[in-house]
């Protein structure tokens, strides 16, 4: 059995810290909204707040776990990533309402599904290899 620690990866370390300050910034934000601009959006303010939270507080445990080198911090940070990526997407769907949120829409699809490609493909492809090279498989 290893007794390695996982490597401990700055970028993922860097986007989650960034992450959670930017998350943090969107739930003090919601808290200054001015009452006739609040009345004007579709989206609950007291949801966003909650949701801004719940991705500071995981995007910070990750953050944490990958400096820590914790075994299966890689995978926790590419499904935060993904996850977020994929919340922020579907906002868009839900609640853009303005014609120039809804023309930046296919742009935004396409730049989401690249950003989750290129976090699951190099993995997915180092297990593939991986898997190979165990069994033996030379094709």
């Amino acid at each position: 059995m290893s007794t390695e620690q996982p490597r401990r990866s700055r970028w993922f370390i860097m986007l989650m810290g960034f992450l959670a300050l930017f998350q943090g910034g969107a739930a003090v934000r919601v808290l200054h909204i001015a009452p006739d601009l609040a009345a004007q959006i579709t989206l609950s303010l007291a949801l966003e707040f909650v949701v801004s939270l719940l991705w500071t507080g995981t995007a910070a445990l990750t953050a944490r776990a990958l400096w820590l080198r914790r075994a299966a911090a890689g995978r926790q940070a590419r499904a935060v990533l993904i996850g977020f990526v994929g919340y922020s997407l579907l906002r868009l769907i839900l609640f853009a309402q303005a014609p120039y949120d809804r023309g930046r829409l296919p742009f935004l699809l396409v730049v989401g599904g690249l950003l989750c490609a290129s976090l699951v493909v190099p993995w997915l492809l180092r297990h593939v290899y991986a898997y190979r090279a165990l069994n033996g498989d030379e094709s």
